[in-house]
């Protein structure tokens, strides 16, 4: 290639990979060979300093690399570093012994690294400038995504950033999973609400993003509160706790693309609440039980989610004695009016009515009736005893001398289920896998029997709901189980394994629950 050929295609690889041209002419004059001066707008360069090692400085880059004959003296290093001095008008001793520079030009703070052989040299010079901010933090906003990847549906976390030039290529979300981070120099397991997003670059810009996104991404972040477990430069984590929940969070990027996973931690969920055995001990016993584990938001009747547990439990307790008959019964402290309690504990009591009867309770075995502050059973002057006032209470209306047989459909599927095939044999058999701490030792055992299952697909807008994760569906019937008095045997590879010693009627059933992304099956074996 002749020097006219290299002067034009340098100038056209300039225009094509900066923003600006390039002040310096730093081609050798006996150079043979060039390539174009490749640019980035935000880049890094590590550099030697003695006493500190090496250090990372961050700013705008130009790199070259040039091909000239061979010095017959040897002394190609001594004249090509005079050059350098020469071309950027620096002092000699602003570019040490090991080839690495810093000098201030106009202003400007240069850093420079110079790699020098017999037959040719490369360089990057590197001006120290901030990154370009072009990241947006807004929960409220709708990302953009790219053609080819469609548009995903998921729930929004603030976390999740809007980029210029960039959109959402592809996306995992789960409403519930598990996801380790490595940090803190091991594996950290974190389970909640989980997003696993990656970003591609919507222009024909080629500027790199390996770091200039993550470092703007990590300095709005960290102004939301966030702190950092691990800085790894283009991939960094970090732990914004946000509205009462901590999210877990990995950014990385790489020149063209950058991804983010997220873990919304799991909000705490009532673990003690009454089984459905020690509910009926209680009504048979007093005639009414408190239900624990009941939540509504501030002064409204909405039910929250940490209340699904105490409604299964009812719900299990009815499907078991189906001729059991009950009033739900709201109750309030004393601050606001009587006639505002009343409203509200009325209005409590039909919400838990309607989330019982919404797992295909009849409608006709349950009633529901408010008494505001009217029947307190602690002391109002107390905070303590104001939380013991707002309560619900089941009492009992008629029945419960009538006990059903778990079947493999008594156990409710999850919402929006649908059923995709069933299954019945009577001479099967059904592998069970023991695992720890569930048993003693991890064991497989076979047993035979009569083996019924059902397939369920759970089913959103007409398509496969995958928000719906395996560990999610495993989760969920793993709490269900121990509703029925079931042992769990083990948990392995997303797949639930128990027992059930008495079903009803003295028969002993073996069961397992594989959890897929969607869908999900349930097998019985009944043990004869």
């Amino acid at each position: 290639m002749n020097r006219l050929k290299l002067v034009l295609f340098s100038c056209l690889a300039v225009f094509v990979f900066a923003s600006e041209s390039f002040a310096f002419d730093l081609t050798y004059p006996t150079a043979t060979e060039s390539s174009e001066v490749y640019q980035e707008q935000y880049d890094r360069l590590a550099v030697w300093i003695d006493g500190k090692g090496y250090i990372s400085v961050y700013g705008h880059t130009w790199e070259q690399e040039v091909t000239y004959p061979e010095f017959e003296n040897g002394q190609q290093n001594e004249a090509v570093k005079d050059f350098f001095v020469d071309s950027l008008k620096i002092k000699p001793s602003d570019i040490n012994s090991d080839n690495y520079g810093h000098f201030t030009i106009d202003n400007n703070e240069y850093w420079l690294k110079l790699s020098i052989s017999a037959a040719s040299y490369s360089y990057v010079l590197l001006r120290v400038e901030s990154y370009p901010e072009t990241v947006t933090l807004d929960d409220k906003a709708s990302p953009a995504f790219t053609k080819s990847s469609g548009k995903v549906s998921f729930a929004p976390n603030v976390a999740i950033p809007l980029v210029k030039d960039f959109a959402i290529g592809r996306v995992t979300y789960k409403k519930y999973d598990e996801h380790t981070f490595f940090y803190d120099r091991k594996a950290n397991l974190h389970k909640g609400e989980f997003w696993n997003i990656s970003f591609e670059r919507t222009t024909d810009d080629s500027k790199s993003c390996r770091y200039a996104i993550p470092h703007d991404y990590k300095n709005k972040l960290l102004q939301l509160g966030a702190t950092i477990l691990e800085d790894e430069d283009n991939t960094i984590q970090f732990r914004l706790e946000r509205d009462g929940a901590v999210n877990i969070i990995k950014f990385g990027a790489d020149s063209n693309r950058f991804s983010i996973q997220i873990i919304q931690e799991e909000a705490f969920k009532q673990s003690l609440v009454l089984s459905p055995d020690a509910i009926k001990s209680e009504l048979d016993q007093n005639g009414k039980v408190t239900l624990d584990g009941i939540y509504f938001d501030f002064n409204k009747a909405t039910l929250k989610t940490e209340s699904n547990k105490a409604i299964l439990s009812t719900v299990a307790l009815m499907q078991r004695y189906p001729d059991l008959v009950l009033a739900v019964h709201g109750h309030t402290d004393s601050k606001g009016s009587d006639t505002y309690n009343m409203t509200l504990s009325a209005e409590r009591a039909a919400s838990v009515r309607n989330a019982i009867i919404s797992h295909g309770i009849e409608n006709t075995r349950l009633q529901s009736q408010g008494f505001g502050e009217s029947k307190p059973i602690a002391s109002n002057d107390t905070d303590d005893g104001r939380a013991e006032n707002r309560r619900v209470e089941l009492h009992k209306v008629s029945g419960g001398e009538k006990k059903s047989i778990i079947t493999i459909d008594f156990i409710k599927p999850l919402e929006n289920s649908v059923v995709d095939s069933t299954y019945s044999h009577p001479d099967s058999s059904l592998t069970i896998q023991y695992t720890k701490p569930y048993s003693a030792q991890k064991e497989l055992k076979e047993f035979k029997g009569h083996q019924k299952s059902i397939s369920y697909t759970i089913m959103k807008d007409g398509k496969v709901d995958e928000s719906i994760s395996r560990k999610e569906i495993v989760k969920n019937y793993k709490n269900v189980l121990e509703l029925y008095n079931a042992e769990i045997l083990g948990i392995e590879s997303n797949t639930i394994y128990f027992k059930i010693d008495d079903r009803g009627d003295g028969v002993t059933i073996y069961g397992c629950i594989e959890g897929y992304s969607g869908s999900y099956t349930i097998r019985f074996l009944i043990v004869e």
